[in-house]
């Protein structure tokens, strides 16, 4: 951010920290033409929400091998085989920023690329972005009424994936409720040996 939002620096939801192009070259021997995995033609762009999680489990599969254990990401060769007509892929990714230079900065979103709702935890309010008419996010659509039925279904989307994710009552209330947080979170609940007393060493 360069002083898009009043800001400086990486770490907010918006557009100019958040959003990074993908580009993708890739070598000839993955190509159809030799018996590659790959059938779209070099320049051309895709809408699907992609993001840093994708590129191991791609990796993977132009060598020809599979995770051994369940990851987070997709492979993005599946977005580069035009013969495959059903192609599974979310419909969103979500984006997260627990506290750093200042204890406001903590914030969730989610988007598909067209719409992006925030829903900023400290002070347990929500922000909602067309990013089609609205690139640059300047008009905030929560208190658009036109727009009550959009605001709903990003929330639901981002209780339901804290439900899934277990990150417990702090998050979520009993009966569905996003939930402020002034508190951050210094460990994922899935970081390996979590609960463990940590000792830094400082050299």
């Amino acid at each position: 951010m360069i002083g898009d939002h009043y800001h400086f620096r990486k770490g907010y939801p918006y557009q100019g920290s958040a959003h990074i192009p993908m580009l993708i070259r890739w070598p000839d021997s993955l190509t159809a033409e030799n018996h590659g995995p790959i059938s779209a033609s070099r320049g051309i762009h895709k809408e699907e929400p992609v993001e840093l999680r994708d590129l191991f489990p791609t990796f993977l599969d132009a060598a020809g091998e599979n995770p051994m254990e369940p990851v987070d990401g997709e492979s993005l060769l599946k977005l580069l085989d035009t013969g495959e007509v059903d192609v599974q892929w979310r419909d969103f990714i979500d984006l997260e920023h627990d506290i750093c230079y200042n204890v406001t900065n903590h914030w969730n979103a989610l988007t598909d690329g067209h719409i992006k709702y925030v829903f900023r935890a400290y002070f347990g309010d929500e922000q909602l972005f067309n990013l089609d008419t609205d690139p640059h996010e300047m008009i905030d659509l929560v208190r658009n009424t036109t727009w009550v039925k959009t605001l709903e279904l990003w929330r639901s989307r981002m209780v339901k994936q804290f439900q899934d994710e277990g990150r417990g009552p702090d998050w979520v209330s009993p009966d569905g409720e996003l939930k402020r947080r002034v508190k951050g979170q210094l460990y994922s609940p899935h970081y390996p040996g979590k609960g463990r007393e940590t000792t830094y060493i400082y050299s």
